[in-house]
């Protein structure tokens, strides 16, 4: 008897069982390094975020007096100057103009004012963003300090 040419049904079982471990594995690496490289961009985005935000929040406080900000609703606020957290942007108000600056999504922030006895009074920028690696997550943690003119207090 002689043998046609072919391939058995489970010849064509084991190759299709084959070519779908290896579909699922090659998808599973993909995904793995679509995600890596999505929180790259998000690391080298928030560091160079950051110094520009502190580079803004020094400039918008450089010409008021420390002795009038107060917090008010969440923000910082003087006599000529209101700094506050509008959804998705941090909105600098001096005088007559207003800048608002984009906030990445996962971004939290707080502003506070450190009043301390010889020292300088300080408005705190105070940013908080989470970053996962594969399993880990990491919790960061940064504070944009920014001084007013005058703010050496004498002892």
């Amino acid at each position: 008897m002689r043998r046609r040419g072919g391939f058995t049904l489970i010849e064509l079982l084991i190759v299709l069982f084959l070519f779908a471990v290896l579909s699922i594995a090659a998808g599973t690496f993909m995904v793995d390094a679509l995600r890596a490289l999505h929180l790259a961009e998000r690391r080298v985005q928030m560091n160079r975020f950051v110094p520009v935000l502190h580079d803004v929040w020094r400039a918008a406080l450089r010409e008021s007096d420390p002795a009038d900000w107060r917090i008010v609703d969440g923000g910082l606020v003087a006599d000529d100057l209101a700094i506050h957290r509008v959804e998705d942007r941090l909105s600098i108000r001096y005088q007559s103009r207003e800048r608002a600056v984009p906030l990445p999504s996962i971004l939290e922030t707080s502003i506070d004012i450190e009043r301390n006895a010889g020292l300088a009074d300080c408005a705190v920028l105070s940013l908080r963003w989470e970053s996962r690696r594969l399993t880990t997550t990491t919790r960061h943690r940064v504070r944009l300090v920014a001084c007013g003119k005058g703010t050496h207090a004498t002892p």
